[in-house]
């Protein structure tokens, strides 16, 4: 029998990065990075946009953001996306024509070298509905985890009755 750990089983219970950009609130985004593996778990969504953002942010999140705090530095831009990769994120989406016209081609091209998935937002789509989406998912998945492991456990526990 195949060893599991724990960790790789967990993440088994996370949607995607493509299932994720398959929910319709996302129907309207452009991936930037088409090339590149979305097979990576998405186990939160993060919404920053503090300079200091790097403090917020955890492995397999999904940020979403508009780049308010840096969209004026050229230098913090182009830390940006390397800073998030060396972070281990599941993907970045940025809002566009807020604050950031277009995403820099320089960021663009960093994301497909680092690997990681990049999605422009339309100015129109509400972080709240990005969240609520997630959420939702996250939450119906770890139901069903639940529901499975009840499940097990009173098979196990009435196995057990039999055997004693």
């Amino acid at each position: 029998m195949k060893n599991i750990r724990k960790e790789d089983f967990l993440m088994d219970c996370y949607p995607t990065v493509e299932e994720v950009l398959r929910f319709s609130v996302f129907e309207r985004s452009r991936l930037l990075t088409p090339t590149i593996s979305l097979d990576l778990p998405v186990c939160g969504v993060n919404l920053t946009d503090t300079p200091d953002y790097m403090n917020w942010i955890e492995k397999s999140e999904m940020l979403i953001t508009t780049c308010f705090s840096i969209y004026k530095d050229e230098d913090a831009l182009k830390e940006f996306i390397p800073a998030l990769a060396q972070k281990k994120l599941s993907a970045v989406c940025i809002k566009t024509k807020r604050y950031l016209e277009e995403i820099p081609d320089y960021m663009v091209q960093q994301a497909k070298m680092l690997k990681l998935p990049l999605v422009e937002l339309k100015p129109e789509i509400r972080f709240a509905d990005i969240t609520k989406a997630v959420a939702d998912e996250l939450q119906r998945r770890h139901k069903i985890l639940l529901h499975l492991l009840v499940r097990k456990a009173e098979y196990l526990r009435k196995t057990d009755k039999k055997e004693t």
